[in-house]
């Protein structure tokens, strides 16, 4: 992925897309922020963070948005201490505060109120994601189980067989 298709997948108008499959942005194979801030700069996640900000601002008809000293600082924090979410995660995010899902913001947007809300996002992302990786090794030891099954099932048939045509036969 290149940082031009980085900075045109990651957009708000994209954010449904994201929604719709929720397990995915979770353990899809998307960079996390700080993959991404490496391989396209931390600009790259400033400038999807600005888009998604903008258009949350916008969509809750904002009084007072946020000033562009305040987005820099959001950038900054989110880039530092939310590094290990995924950068489908964060547009998941707003996506569940357009929403509702973390409560109505009345006339204004503070900095610290998206922070707080992040901070209790990541722990349900960390938490989902647990649930998911266990799911996954659930369903791997399954399979496992149901090949060991069909090959003792084979190596029954064998010796099956074996045993009424003779082992001479079978060589």
């Amino acid at each position: 992925m290149t940082r031009d298709e980085f900075l045109s997948a990651y957009t708000p108008a994209n954010m449904w897309r994201f929604a719709i499959d929720e397990d995915r942005c979770h353990i899809g194979t998307g960079p996390t922020i700080s993959q991404a801030a490496q391989q396209f700069g931390p600009d790259s996640v400033h400038t999807v963070f600005t888009r998604l900000l903008q258009d949350f601002c916008a969509f809750n008809h904002s009084a007072q948005v946020i000033t562009a000293h305040q987005l820099n600082e959001i950038a900054a924090v989110i880039v530092c201490e939310f590094r290990n979410l995924k950068a489908a995660e964060l547009i998941l995010f707003f996506a569940k505060a357009k929403a509702g899902r973390f409560g109505k913001f009345f006339n204004s947007i503070y900095p610290m109120d998206i922070t707080v809300q992040l901070c209790e996002w990541e722990r349900e992302c960390n938490q989902r994601k647990g649930e998911l990786f266990y799911r996954q090794q659930c369903i791997a030891i399954e399979n496992e189980r149901e090949r060991s099954y069909q090959d003792a099932a084979s190596a029954s048939e064998v010796a099956s067989w074996i045993s009424r045509n003779g082992q001479k036969k079978f060589k």
